[in-house]
């Protein structure tokens, strides 16, 4: 008999407690049983990328559409609208937004032309919020606990906290400096423990390196790292969006994606769509491993002969992927490249001059 069944036999036969009264010990450790009573299930803001109470960083090079985007993601959570199936928001929340670096007057300008894509424009009035530190003309540096506070005060029923960005959150370079970033990573960390998302603006040098110490990326929930793709054309504003770091994102969550921004009629409209990347991961699904090896096949290559191979495409021309804006997307140069595929039996030319098509070679003469 063990002395815990001596315990209850003394106490239910004699009416004795014998058990020693000591201090109970309490524990925390759970089992799978006691999942019934938790919330297991992801409570999205943006489905699929952004959960609630989670630190977010979001990186991007000097004028590379980051305060943008930033914005744009902020409207978004402010209306309960989506963009597209992969920025498809859940529902409409509370949202502050402080910037550092733009005037009054032309962010507002921003916000009355990103706000004209929703529908439902007037929960922009009642959900967002935003401070432009530079019409305050004073500094804020979150490293200390006043201007912690002061912000504290600001937030009130946010749920959504931009910061853009963190260099103007800090004393000029401190953020290499570990023991100013600390209390910073701190304090936001003890705001996502209150079931607040933190989303952090942040450049990239020019080698593409986040400014500052190491411990930034470390500290944070998820990575976002915006930029443009080089096929981009110098005079349009298309950026690559790639999920670079996640704690909590898995295959094809962490799938990249572009977005295109462009101005028409005083409002600033958005078009979202698979990336270069994730488009040339579908187009080898339609050339083949084999193929791409054994030929040597670049991706504009790839690219002309999953054209050619498209059941709804019943010739190709040059003039489909020729473009002088792009470097190495010459007329001549893709004829060129034409040329080679011919050469090397996966297209065959018919035509002559302006004339000239391309078929993709039936799969028997290919051998694949």
């Amino acid at each position: 008999m063990t002395i815990e069944k001596f315990y209850d036999y003394a106490k239910s036969l004699h009416g004795l407690n014998l058990k020693p009264q000591g201090k109970e010990v309490k524990t925390y450790a759970k089992s799978i049983a006691d999942f019934d009573q938790m919330e297991t299930e992801s409570s999205w803001i943006i489905q699929d990328l952004i959960e609630e109470g989670e630190f977010v960083l979001l990186m991007a090079g000097q004028k590379k559409s980051k305060s943008l985007l930033a914005l744009d993601f902020s409207l978004m959570i402010a209306c309960g609208e989506s963009i597209d199936n992969r920025l498809s928001v859940i529902k409409p929340d509370k949202v502050l937004l402080i910037d550092t670096e733009m005037p009054e007057n032309k962010f507002s300008s921003r916000v009355k032309k990103l706000s004209e894509n929703y529908t439902y424009k007037e929960r922009i009035i009642h959900n967002f919020r935003f401070i432009c530190i530079k019409g305050l003309r004073r500094k804020i540096d979150l490293s200390t606990a006043d201007d912690q506070k002061w912000i504290e005060n600001e937030i009130k029923d946010a749920k959504f906290i931009v910061f853009d960005n963190l260099g103007g959150f800090l004393p000029y370079g401190s953020e290499k400096n570990e023991s100013f970033w600390e209390p910073v990573s701190l304090w936001f960390k003890s705001l996502t423990s209150k079931g607040l998302t933190v989303f952090l603006v942040h450049h990239l040098n020019k080698s593409g390196e986040h400014r500052g110490t190491g411990k930034i990326t470390d500290d944070v929930d998820l990575v976002l790292t915006l930029k443009k793709p080089e096929s981009c054309p110098s005079n349009k504003t298309i950026i690559e969006f790639t999920i670079t770091d996640a704690r909590y994102l898995h295959g094809n969550q962490r799938d990249p994606f572009e977005i295109e921004y462009y101005e028409e009629n005083k409002i600033i409209k958005r078009i979202v769509r698979p990336s270069d990347v994730e488009l040339n991961k579908q187009k080898k699904s339609i050339v083949t491993e084999k193929e791409i090896s054994e030929h040597g096949l670049t991706d504009l290559q790839i690219e002309m002969l999953s054209k050619a191979r498209d059941p709804k495409t019943e010739f190709i021309k040059a003039g489909m992927f020729s473009n002088s804006d792009i470097k190495g997307r010459s007329a001549s140069s893709i004829t060129n490249i034409l040329t080679d595929l011919c050469t090397k039996g996966l297209l065959e030319k018919s035509g002559i001059k302006n004339g000239v098509k391309y078929k993709s070679v039936p799969a028997q003469q290919n051998d694949i």
